[in-house]
């Protein structure tokens, strides 16, 4: 994807974001969106609102960190993201 369409992107994505931020989706789509400018803090920052907002969502995070470089915290959101999906599975949910 060309630079200028990602930036679209996260500006239509912070125009959504204020006027629905409570939406997980929205945080996450930014926050992959300022990944793929290599803008890692950025998108951890919204990755951050979006576990916040919901706490099934360590995935994003944890790929940024390993992005980035920072693998102890990546460690640490997958095993976050591993106990909640296995906790979904173990009680009957959609994991």
């Amino acid at each position: 994807m060309l630079c200028r369409q990602v930036i679209l992107e996260i500006e239509d994505y912070t125009e959504a974001i204020r006027l629905d931020p409570e939406s997980v989706s929205n945080y996450n789509m930014r926050g992959l969106a300022y990944c793929e400018q290599c803008q890692y803090d950025l998108g951890i920052e919204d990755f951050t609102e979006a576990i916040r907002l919901d706490p099934a969502n360590y995935s994003n995070r944890g790929s940024a960190y390993k992005k980035k470089g920072e693998h102890d915290l990546a460690a640490k959101d997958s095993v976050e993201f591993d106990k909640l999906k296995n906790f979904s599975v173990n009680c009957g949910g959609h994991g």
